[in-house]
C-alpha cells in the first residue's frame, strides 16, 4: 500500500496525458503549383498549469518548413504559459509534381515516459500540381464564378467542363432561383 506521497514521487516524471492539444491531427495541402508555396496555421494549446517549452521539428521530407519570423526553417521552439493557445504556420512548397509526405514533431522539453523523450506528430501531406478548369455555356459574373440564366422551366442547356491542368480539379454547381424546378440539375 503506498502512501499519496510515495505515488506521487514515482508518478511526477510520467504525465497523464500530452500537455499539448492541436486543432488537427493532419494537415493536408491540395494542388500547390510547383514551385510555389501554400501556408496554413495549426493552433496549439498547453492544456496544463505549467508553462511548456516545446521543440517543433519537421521530419522525413523537404518540402514543407515551420514558418517563424526568420524564415523558413525545420526546428523551432514555441513556449506556451499554462493553458496558453499559439498558431503555428507551416509551410508547403513542393520542388516536383506528386504527393509530398512528412511530420511535424511536437516534443516537451524535459518530459520523458520510461527514460525516452515524450512527443507526438502531426501527419503532413501535400499534393502538388495545378489544375486549369474551362467551361463552355456559362457567363462569367466574377473571377471563378460562373452563371447560366434559365428564362423558362422546363429548360435544357448544354455545359461542357474539362481540364487543361496536370492534377484533378473540381467544380462545385449550385442551383438557386425559388421555384419548384431550381432542385433539377
Amino acid at each position: 500500500d503506498m502512501s499519496p506521497s510515495q505515488q506521487s514521487s514515482s508518478n511526477e516524471d510520467v504525465p497523464a496525458v500530452f500537455p499539448v492539444e492541436s486543432d488537427r491531427p493532419l494537415m493536408n495541402f491540395f494542388s500547390v503549383p510547383v514551385g510555389s508555396q501554400e501556408e496554413q496555421l495549426i493552433t496549439l494549446r498547453n492544456s496544463t498549469s505549467d508553462t511548456v517549452c516545446l521543440n517543433m521539428i519537421i521530419r522525413e521530407t523537404d518540402s514543407f518548413y515551420l514558418l517563424v519570423p526568420a524564415g523558413a526553417v525545420s526546428t523551432s521552439q514555441l513556449v506556451l504559459a499554462p493553458h496558453d493557445t499559439k498558431d503555428v504556420k507551416v509551410l508547403y512548397s513542393p520542388t516536383r509534381g506528386g504527393t509530398d509526405k512528412g511530420k511535424l514533431v511536437l516534443k516537451p522539453q524535459g518530459r520523458k515516459v520510461g527514460g525516452k523523450s515524450f512527443k507526438a506528430s502531426i501527419i503532413l501531406c501535400g499534393v502538388s500540381g495545378s489544375c486549369d478548369i474551362q467551361m463552355e455555356g456559362l457567363e462569367e459574373v466574377e473571377t471563378n464564378r460562373y452563371q447560366m440564366i434559365c428564362q423558362q422551366f422546363p429548360a435544357k442547356k448544354l455545359i461542357r467542363f474539362w481540364n487543361k491542368g496536370d492534377m484533378a480539379g473540381f467544380v462545385k454547381i449550385n442551383s438557386a432561383g425559388g421555384g419548384v424546378e431550381e432542385d433539377k440539375l
